[in-house]
């Protein structure tokens, strides 16, 4: 491939966005294929493009360099701490950063000199005897006010005398003249700034689409083939093009920018109420962007425009398993992701920032530095401890009370780091009112910056004539006598399929037309095992779209939620639009959507306080008590549509929302 031909929104672009978003996972500290080589990489392309963002970004993978670098790794040039030390002494030397080398790289120096250069066998320039000359040569031609003595004579001297008295061969790939500017060098002649090597600035190799089969390292890598096409000013100096040409010709005065991530809950709740805010502010003078962080449409990253939406669909790493702790996998990514997408967000007018996930602190913190006149808002849509603790304060306050307990130091600390997200946002939207009084009790979040906002749908409600519903019961394989029970939602054990297995077990056996629908994507295992052995009872739809949602609704006859945690209960909405009783666990956020007795059930999920044993009994007399009573089941489904249609309607959401963000600034 003639790289010559490549334009820039083709492979290179591709190529610098992949390195940009993977390097700073890269296990390897070294300069021909890890970090080091990255950072060498980002300074030559700041300086070449004159952005002052790749210029921070290098330096911000030489803070994680310096933090990651231990006694433990091998000196050698190509791995280890010589070419570690050689890169730092070129970015002093070259002035692309400023720093005393002989304060910086001392410790490197006394592990040089600990080597007996008379035991070597390796004399290759990577791994061996070559190498570490080269690193000497480099410390020894840094410029000073005045003489340091950097090596013993000794050393020095007895490194001459091998390097005088060994017969080097190809293999060992020295750098021509090494052995004649040592020699200089010690003679005080001037060599000159130390420039990169001769091995790592050929580049053997072609760039494919596939660029996760290639290195990302200076050495024959992504890294070291872009920094050669910067010598051969091959690479452009402009920004990225799949951030040009993306208006659609309308000049708005406001950005919404909504971050989410590919996941489950993309695709559940989170996504649900990302759609429904995309609605709300269609037609409107704002500029929408939705940024898909974690995905990949065949690119690291790409842009689509969805009518008047522009989406950005950003890739996840290939190197995550370099990185172990959560947290820093959150930082870096994030970090790469604001380098990504900076060129298109600096040019937003107005932009307000809506963050979707409690694990956004870094996101946060970079946007409030890089545009700190912007806006940075989050919905709280979950808390890790209600996840993890199934929603009990009780519990929570037990540990928060005990927080130097080694079981306990996981759940506080999330709990710190969603004060600090919590903290640099400007503003915090709370779904459900249980959340708003816990963000302001738990949380300690300042009443200012704190509004409630419940969820809100579109009304897509249809009564069907009897004919049109038994037909459909049909469509999906049901007769007319058969009585549907229908749960919906990311299967998990907090959304307690594992209760309703077991109640559904027992119910069958007195009422042989029930049937269980479970829709959504999940772990079916434990629920296969409970519905033993009434498997052809109860079916799985796995994830379905709005339409077939919908429709299976219509025809079930009542809706069960016996979920341990909800922070809102976007699917019980769902059935209430709909027109379906429910019975519910009595659960935050479901118990402010269905109120007991009167437009559903609420059941207590555990028979005690201590919740040492699911209640697996009153969930079963709930839910016969319904198919018992269908005057009952009508009156609930009545009453919870019309608690919809005055609490909870798109109508009401849309203007809570528009108003909020138009007075935002």
């Amino acid at each position: 491939m003639n790289i010559s031909n490549i334009s820039f929104d083709g492979l290179l672009d591709e190529a610098l966005s992949y390195l940009i978003l993977n390097c700073g996972f890269s296990p390897d500290l070294g300069l021909f294929h890890g970090k080091m080589g990255y950072i060498l990489f980002f300074v030559h392309y700041a300086r070449y493009s004159h952005n002052k963002q790749f210029e921070t970004f290098a330096y911000e993978l030489l803070d994680d360099l310096y933090e990651d670098v231990n006694k433990d790794l091998p000196i050698n040039f190509e791995y280890g701490l010589c070419g570690i030390g050689w890169g730092i002494e070129f970015l002093v030397q070259n002035g692309f950063i400023e720093g005393d080398t002989d304060e910086i790289l001392k410790e490197i120096d006394r592990r040089v000199m600990e080597y007996d250069v008379f035991h070597f066998s390796d004399f290759s320039f990577r791994t061996g005897l070559g190498g570490i000359v080269f690193y000497v040569i480099a410390r020894l031609s840094a410029q000073r006010d005045k003489f340091v003595q950097v090596f013993d004579k000794d050393y020095l001297d007895a490194l001459k005398y091998v390097l005088l008295y060994t017969e080097f061969t190809e293999k060992d790939e020295l750098p021509p003249f090494l052995i004649d500017t040592y020699l200089k060098i010690l003679d005080r002649e001037k060599v000159g700034v130390v420039c990169l090597p001769a091995i790592l600035s050929c580049i053997n190799l072609c760039l494919s689409e596939n660029l996760s089969s290639i290195s990302l390292g200076l050495y024959n890598g992504i890294a070291g083939h872009l920094l050669y096409c910067i010598q051969r000013e091959e690479l452009t100096k402009n920004e990225v093009c799949v951030f040009s040409n993306n208006s659609n010709g309308s000049i708005k005065r406001k950005s919404l920018v909504i971050f989410n991530e590919e996941s489950q809950a993309s695709n559940y709740g989170v996504g649900n109420y990302i759609k429904e805010l995309i609605r709300a502010f269609q037609d409107t003078e704002w500029e929408l962007v939705v940024i898909h962080l974690r995905s990949y449409r065949g690119k690291t990253i790409f842009m689509e425009r969805i009518g008047d939406v522009l989406h950005y669909f950003v890739s996840n790493v290939r190197l995550l398993n370099g990185v172990r702790d959560t947290e820093k996998q959150n930082r870096l990514y994030y970090r790469s992701i604001l380098l990504l997408l900076y060129p298109f967000l600096s040019k937003l007018k107005n932009p307000v920032f809506q963050l979707n996930y409690m694990k956004m602190s870094d996101l946060a913190s970079g946007l409030k530095k890089l545009f700190p006149r912007s806006k940075v808002v989050v919905t709280i849509h979950y808390v890790e401890w209600r996840f993890s603790l199934m929603g009990d304060k009780a519990k929570l306050h037990e540990i928060l009370s005990h927080p130097d307990k080694k079981e306990n130091i996981t759940l506080c600390k999330s709990l710190e780091s969603e004060k600090v997200l919590l903290n640099l946002c400007d503003h915090v939207i709370a779904v459900a009112k249980h959340s708003y009084d816990d963000l302001r009790k738990i949380y300690k979040v300042p009443k200012e910056k704190l509004i409630y906002i419940p969820h809100g749908i579109e009304d897509s409600y249809s009564k069907l004539a009897r004919k049109d519903f038994l037909s459909l019961k049909r469509k999906y394989g049901y007769t007319e006598e058969e009585k549907i029970l229908v749960i919906a939602g990311r299967l998990s054990p907090a959304k307690g399929c594992g209760i309703l297995a077991k109640s559904f077990v027992d119910l069958i056996k007195e009422y042989p037309q029930l049937r269980l629908i479970i829709i959504g994507d999940g772990d079916y295992t434990d629920i296969l095992l409970k519905i033993t052995p009434y498997w052809s009872k109860v079916s799985f739809t796995g994830y379905v779209n709005k339409q077939i949602l919908y429709e299976l609704l219509s025809i079930s006859d009542i809706g069960v939620l016996p979920s341990f945690y909800e922070e809102f209960g976007y699917v019980a909405l769902e059935m209430m639009m709909m027109g379906l009783p429910l019975i519910v666990g009595r659960t935050t956020g479901l118990s402010e959507l269905v109120l007991d007795g009167e437009t559903g059930i609420t059941v207590p999920l555990y028979t005690d306080e201590n919740k040492s044993e699911e209640n697996v009994e009153v969930l079963k007399s709930g839910i016969k008590r319904m198919l018992d009573n269908p005057e009952l089941c009508k009156q609930y489904a009545t009453n919870g549509r019309i608690r919809y249609l005055e609490k909870y309607n798109f109508d009401d959401f849309n203007q809570s929302l528009v108003n909020f963000f138009v007075n935002i600034f």
